[in-house]
């Protein structure tokens, strides 16, 4: 297997991990169709690096397609949980107020 062919099936597996389909990568980076892809996929071409911004736009991992190495993304937890601990308080100041509308509630009903 030739280097433009292990590059065009690394984009295939690419492409239907993050699409599921052609016509779904074809569309998310801008294509009229599926067909598109076909003379990389069959390793006819590379793509350049026009297609290549928009791969990696569109979310495929352009370094593992053209080199075969996964790019690692480093994961920062620490918004993922500012976003939960404020959630958290949200549904806290929520509850209390549904807590305080509740004994009001029960107040009017044991006045009558």
């Amino acid at each position: 297997m030739n280097k433009n062919e292990q590059v065009g099936k690394r984009l295939s597996e690419e492409i239907e991990e993050k699409y599921g389909s052609l016509r779904g990568a074809a569309q998310a980076i801008g294509a009229a169709s599926g067909s598109y892809f076909r003379p990389y996929i069959a390793g006819d071409s590379r793509p350049g690096m026009t297609l290549r911004k928009k791969l990696a736009n569109a979310g495929i991992d352009v370094n593992y397609v053209m080199t075969g190495k996964k790019t690692s993304v480093p994961i920062d937890k620490s918004d993922e949980q500012d976003a939960v601990k404020k959630s958290v308080e949200d549904m806290q100041a929520r509850l209390a107020l549904l807590n305080t509308d509740l004994a009001n509630l029960a107040a009017l009903v044991n006045k009558k």
